[in-house]
């Protein structure tokens, strides 16, 4: 591959910071990482901010901030004002965050402050417990406190000076599915309900140069009784589809969650790694029920699933989008996730060329992925949701990796089982493939070609079944001779 086509085809999002950003917490139950996120949800919903967190102190930002051409930093610091609301005697008792913003401009390498403004914001109300036992929340999370309360303190900023939309954008075309539960919930403002988390989610993934795009609704029946959100997921992916070609997001109030302080045992989201179909529960729990909460986190939980269906795994690290686990609301998409998913977007939905882009999806597999059949599966899954199957003199053997070898031999393995008809031909290409694939990738070669003799045989019966049942009616098939 030329460098031209694979910088045309792996080139991140042109997007750059706007403003430095730097966080300190004093006290309290929210982790750095959780004003973090809401500080950039915040940012990036109000002013189209692109914010670049540091840490540190302030004059520890001068040679980063010259680096990346900024000239305006702000230190936001998050604390709990101790008072106590009043509320009748024995039934509540609340902290309130306050933020603190100092806006600091960069002149002739250093940072002068220019304006502070403080931001006193709602409770996070507790039960009043007996002396020695810990208390629990009552009505809202503290990080629900600070998310309101960000979106107040943020509003003295200024716009950033620029906002454009990357040219190099890749357009993943959606389809929104809601079942009859979610749609009860939001009655006919659910279109709205849904749009609102897409935005959200697109939001995030510009990080990984990715646009999402609603191309079409769809009201999708969620039976009662499945096994959880990986029986709706495989409902959601039985069912007609509208858009072949697009990723279709299925939302669901069927199975209920509480909110509460261990995201951990929140179950909110599935997809098929790599795939084509999402399901995303929704999370609105009166009287826990926050709007803004539920955008801002469903939104991540929305992205998170996109890049497990472009084949991104998940990472061991709570601050990451792909983290499996949160303890807050997280926005930083991980460099690997991002060169994984925008390799497979392009493939699926900007690609011209399959021989390209089976080369781009084993370089990327290769760099990025560890497990050997996931590696497989990325490319694999990915290639026949795109461009499809790569002409066989330009793909042959001798041109392509160990990887993509076996990757292609897998390929058309799938081909052979679902075409008796056409399995011989097919698994002739998948044996020159997985016989190439041998010496580097002997593991996967064997199995490759192990059931590839599976394949031959269940082949043959099933054509001589088709002969025998065809040879009378009105078109013939050559049958071959026992």
């Amino acid at each position: 591959m030329t460098a031209l086509a694979w910088s045309l085809f792996v080139a991140m999002s042109a997007r750059g910071q706007t403003v430095a950003v730097q966080t300190e917490v004093v006290g309290g139950a929210v982790s750095e990482s959780a004003l973090q996120s809401g500080l950039w949800h915040a940012l990036q919903e109000r002013f189209g901010h692109e914010p670049l967190l540091l840490s540190g102190e302030v004059d520890d930002a001068v040679d980063t901030m010259v680096e990346h051409h900024l000239t305006t930093l702000y230190r936001v610091e998050l604390s709990w004002d101790r008072e106590l609301f009043l509320v009748p005697e024995g039934q509540a008792a609340a902290q309130a965050p306050t933020v603190a913003i100092t806006e600091y401009t960069l002149e002739r390498g250093i940072l002068r402050p220019t304006d502070e403004w403080t931001t006193w914001g709602a409770g996070a109300v507790y039960q009043v417990a007996e002396p020695g036992v810990e208390r629990g929340p009552l009505v809202s999370l503290p990080e629900i406190a600070v998310q309101d309360t960000l979106f107040t303190a943020v509003s003295p900023m200024s716009r950033p000076s620029w906002r454009g939309e990357p040219a190099d954008l890749v357009r993943v075309p959606v389809v929104v599915a809601a079942d009859e539960e979610y749609r009860a919930f939001y009655q006919g403002g659910w279109y709205e309900a849904v749009g609102a988390r897409v935005e959200r989610a697109s939001a995030l993934l510009a990080q990984a140069g990715l646009k999402l795009e609603i191309v079409g609704y769809e009201r999708w029946t969620s039976p009662d009784g499945l096994e959880g959100m990986s029986g709706l997921l495989r409902h959601l992916a039985q069912t007609e589809r509208t858009e072949p070609n697009a990723l279709r997001i299925g939302f669901t109030q069927q199975t209920r969650l509480e909110l509460s302080g261990v995201y951990e045992a929140e179950d909110v989201g599935r997809a098929h790694q790599p795939g084509r179909d999402v399901v995303i529960a929704d999370q609105a729990a009166p009287p826990q029920h926050q709007p803004m909460w539920d955008v801002a986190d469903e939104g991540v939980a929305v992205a998170h699933e996109v890049l497990h269906a472009l084949g991104a795994p998940h990472l061991n690290h709570q601050n990451f989008v792909m983290s499996e686990t949160k303890g807050a609301m997280v926005h930083v998409i991980a460099p690997s996730s991002r060169r994984i998913a925008r390799t497979a977007a392009v493939t699926r939905y900007a690609h011209w060329d399959a021989v390209v882009a089976l080369q781009a999806l084993g370089q990327t597999a290769e760099g990025y992925l560890k497990d050997p059949d996931l590696q497989v599966d990325y490319i694999v899954q990915n290639l026949a949701l795109g461009p499809g199957a790569p002409d066989p003199d330009r793909a042959s053997p001798q041109r392509l990796s160990a990887l993509t070898n076996l990757a292609v031999g897998r390929y058309y393995l799938e081909l052979a089982t679902d075409d008796p008809t056409n399995a011989s031909a097919l698994r002739e290409r998948a044996i020159a493939h997985g016989s190439a694939a041998l010496v580097e990738r002997t593991a996967g070669a064997l199995e490759l070609l192990e059931a590839l003799q599976v394949v031959e045989s269940k082949a043959a019966e099933s054509l001589l079944g088709l002969c025998r049942r065809n040879t009378m009616g009105p078109w013939s098939v050559d049958c071959p001779t026992e």
